[in-house]
C-alpha cells in the first residue's frame, strides 16, 4: 500500500514525497523529533515500539536505534542542526527512516581516518552503510534529509 502523510513539524519539508519517492511501506508514518542530543533516547524509545508492534528482532531494532541515533547525533554535532526531526514507516518487512534538518550537506561518504591516528568519530556512517540496505542524502533550501531503508 502506498502511504502519504504530512507530518505537522519537519521543518518545511512537504510530507514523505522527498527526493527519493513516496514511502510505499504498510505501516502507518509515525513522526519523531528531539530539540537536542538528551532527546534521542525518546527517540529510540518510539523507534523501539514502533518497530516491536511489527514484530521486528531485538537486534535489528538494536541496529535501526544505532542508526536513527548515528543520523541525529551528525545533525547536532557536525551540522549544528537546532533541530531532527525523522519519519518512521514500518512493516514486518521493512523500516524506512526518513530524518530532516536544518544545517549544512554532510558529505555522503567522509573519509576514512586511519584508526591508529587518535581522533574521534569519522566512523560513523561507515557503520551506518553496513548495516542499511540503502542511504540517500539531500539538501533542498537549507533543510538535510536522510532517507535510509532496511529489510529483513
Amino acid at each position: 500500500m502506498r502511504l502519504s502523510a504530512e507530518p505537522t513539524s519537519m521543518m518545511g519539508a512537504t510530507g514523505l514525497a522527498t527526493a527519493y519517492g513516496t514511502a510505499t511501506s504498510a505501516g502507518a508514518p509515525v513522526e519523531i523529533t528531539a530539540r537536542s542530543v538528551a532527546g534521542l533516547r525518546a527517540m529510540r524509545q518510539q523507534l523501539e515500539r514502533t518497530m516491536t508492534s511489527a514484530r521486528w528482532l531485538r537486534n535489528q531494532i538494536a541496529d535501526a536505534q544505532l542508526v536513527l541515533a548515528e543520523l541525529a547525533t551528525n545533525a547536532f554535532v557536525h551540522d549544528g542542526a537546532p533541530e531532527f526531526s525523522a519519519v518512521v514507516t514500518c512493516s514486518s518487512r521493512q523500516l524506512e527512516i526518513t530524518t530532516f534538518h536544518h544545517g549544512r550537506l554532510a558529505p555522503p561518504a567522509p573519509p576514512v581516518p586511519s584508526s591508529n591516528d587518535g581522533t574521534p568519530g569519522g566512523r560513523g556512517l561507515l557503520m551506518v552503510d553496513q548495516i542499511v540496505n540503502e542511504r540517500l542524502v539531500s539538501n533542498r533550501a537549507g533543510t538535510t534529509s536522510t532517507y535510509v531503508r532496511l529489510t529483513r
